[in-house]
């Protein structure tokens, strides 16, 4: 199942132990009436929080007018994505090519340098 390779992938790439337990959630940010929904995983049912697309850890908090939101999600897993859905009536979509998308600027590759000449990185 795609979110268990995706949860797989994310304990290896961040060092996460398989004894911290990882639930999924979606992370609201609201700037200027604007909300951005992102995909996340919270550890151990607590506050600290992975940012799937930033790959970083962040918890809930309000700086420079920008409010962080994080919610619970129930997690749809398909094919070749997840369908993240919170108590919002909310949902936020994360596919296999993109978490790779996402990764795959990490570390220098040759491939990095070579696809750089003719398409965008993210």
């Amino acid at each position: 199942m795609v979110a268990q390779e995706i949860e797989q992938r994310l304990r290896t790439e961040f060092g996460i132990p398989t004894s911290v337990s990882m639930q999924w959630a979606i992370i609201v940010e609201t700037n200027n009436g604007e909300s951005l929904w992102l995909p996340a995983m919270t550890l151990d049912g607590g506050r600290l929080t992975l940012d799937i697309c930033r790959r970083a850890f962040i918890t809930e908090s309000a700086v420079l007018g920008v409010r962080r939101e994080i919610r619970p999600a129930e997690c749809e897993s398909g094919d070749d994505e997840v369908i993240l859905r919170s108590d919002w009536d909310k949902e936020v979509h994360l596919s296999l090519q993109e978490l790779d998308d996402i990764y795959f600027n990490k570390y220098f590759k040759w491939e990095l340098l070579e696809r750089a000449k003719n398409e965008n990185i993210i």
